[in-house]
């Protein structure tokens, strides 16, 4: 499957959408928000719509109450040239 294929699998198989990021935090990236808003919770970061490599990256933000910022941390990477798109579907229907 091509990268858009991916994309499309798992917006069909979770019920959701991917969108463009519409505040700084996230810049023009295609983002599928999973759980929380739009400035923290669990997302899908399309990186191809970043660095152009056909990687989709699951995962979560919050808030560091301390250093006052958004704190990233990469959960999963799934590669559309070597990764099965089903099995990071079956991994997130236990999320």
């Amino acid at each position: 499957m091509t990268h858009d294929e991916n994309k499309k699998a798992l917006e069909n198989a979770l019920g959701l959408k991917f969108i463009t990021g519409r505040n700084a935090d996230w810049g023009a990236a295609d983002i599928l928000p999973i759980k929380g808003n739009d400035y923290n919770g669990m997302f899908i970061i399309d990186m191809y719509s970043l660095t152009m490599e056909e990687k989709l990256i699951l995962m979560v933000r919050v808030h560091d109450p301390i250093k006052q910022e958004e704190e990233d941390t990469d959960v999963l990477e799934f590669n559309s040239e070597t990764d099965d798109i089903n099995l990071l579907i079956e991994k997130l229907n236990w999320v």
